[in-house]
């Protein structure tokens, strides 16, 4: 079954099934899986450090999870009892928590992968030249847009697969932190697309063989993870320039992240970030399509 599988990919696209073979080894596959499941874990660990702990009469138990449920807790917030409830047990906001864990996977988690892959790409145009393989490719029979599908999905085959591995993970913060299903996925249609964009860049940059290899996939993966943080920052302050400039933040996934965030139970004071009210005034062309998340979805998209 494998063997016809193999034979049905090699036919429709050569170039996929040898970046397949190289990427998608054993060896490949464990590191893959052992790399996100200890991340998985050291970011759970992270998160639920976060979480409230107290001390008899020390007003440091206060934190971010607190669910206030007394009326002296809501006048002096500082009160030590703050996050106990009458039993002395926590009231802990665990829909908040999972909240933050979902966003902070959403921001670092495309940042890491889209910056990894730009590295990976190019890299491995760069030892394709060295080794003079890039020339075969060229002078083989298949088109330059099966070229392009085979490095686009086979060379960052193993990230791919620490992804969906850390799927499950995720998504479930996510639905915890009640964000519809449905806006979820919206997320991950743009990640995907954010992914073709910035790895199409990547192959054109590997191509170009302007500068050295080396400093060619350093430079890129720099620069793109330099450009997707500082775009996360303005998307998480709510940053307006009230310029032409607030259309570059919007290559980045987190775009949509104030949509998700909204469709939340909480205040936005209470959330602190990726407020949906400033990222609502954009529009293209006098039309609004940033006034829902649907749009901003669908735009994200298309766009």
């Amino acid at each position: 079954m494998l063997s016809t599988l193999s034979s049905r990919l090699g036919d429709w696209n050569p170039q996929l099934l040898r970046e397949l073979q190289t990427h998608l080894r054993s060896r490949h596959l464990v590191f893959a899986a052992a790399s996100s499941l200890v991340v998985q874990i050291l970011f759970y660990l992270y998160g639920e450090n976060l979480l409230i702990t107290y001390r008899p009469g020390y007003a440091g138990s206060i934190n971010r999870y607190c669910r206030p449920i007394n009326l002296k807790a809501h006048i002096v917030p500082q009160h030590p009892d703050h996050c106990l409830d009458a039993a002395g047990n926590f009231v802990t906001n665990y829909e908040l928590w999972w909240l933050d864990l979902f966003v902070a996977g959403c921001v670092i988690g495309s940042i890491a992968a889209i910056g990894i892959g730009v590295y990976a790409i190019v890299n491995d145009i760069a030892r394709e030249e060295r080794r003079g393989t890039l020339d075969l490719v060229r002078l083989s029979p298949q088109s330059a847009t099966g070229f392009f599908i085979g490095k686009l999905l086979g060379v960052p085959a193993g990230l791919y697969a620490c992804l969906l591995l850390s799927l499950p993970l995720h998504l479930y913060a996510g639905l915890a932190a009640r964000i519809p299903l449905l806006s979820i996925l919206g997320f991950y249609a743009t990640t995907i697309v954010a992914f073709a964009f910035f790895f199409t860049g990547a192959l054109l940059l590997g191509l170009s063989g302007q500068l050295g290899s080396h400093f060619r996939a350093w430079a890129g993966s720099t620069i793109v993870i330099f450009f997707l943080a500082i775009a996360s920052l303005f998307h998480a302050s709510s940053y307006l320039t009230d310029s032409p400039f607030d259309w570059l933040p919007l290559f980045s996934p987190t775009a949509v992240l104030p949509y998700l965030v909204g469709k939340t139970p909480h205040s936005l004071d209470t959330i602190g970030s990726f407020h949906i009210k400033d990222a609502a005034q954009l529009n293209w062309y006098g039309q609004e399509w940033w006034a829902t998340g649907t749009g901003a979805i669908a735009f994200s998209v298309i766009r």
